[in-house]
């Protein structure tokens, strides 16, 4: 705790490499998805693969573009995408609360 005080911005900078090492698990993870998993439930005709695929195999598109914006999560891939969200945005929330309690001081 003492020293994220002394060093902020190092705190921002780990903060933002670890929600972009996330991201880039989260994109591997789409890939193996879209690619090996999907054609496995197409060639199988899996009833729960394709569920769990159907908007991609009806917009593939978008789909692909929806989820590399975090946008569109696929079933059961929705943790990583908001873990990122709250990880990246963490240091401007911790910027403004020690902006804040630096006003009441």
């Amino acid at each position: 705790m003492r020293d994220s005080l002394k060093n902020a911005i190092g705190v921002h900078v780990t903060l933002w490499k670890r929600s972009l090492q996330i991201y880039a698990y989260h994109l591997v993870m789409l890939a193996f998805l879209f690619t090996v998993a999907a054609g496995f439930a197409v060639h199988t005709h899996k009833a729960a693969l394709n569920h769990l695929l159907n908007f991609y195999l009806a917009h593939p598109v978008v789909a692909i573009v929806g989820s590399v914006l975090l946008l569109y999560c696929p079933p059961l891939l929705d943790i990583l995408p908001m873990y990122v969200t709250f990880l990246f945005f963490s240091p401007l929330l911790l910027t403004a609360a020690g902006a804040m309690d630096g006003e009441r001081s």
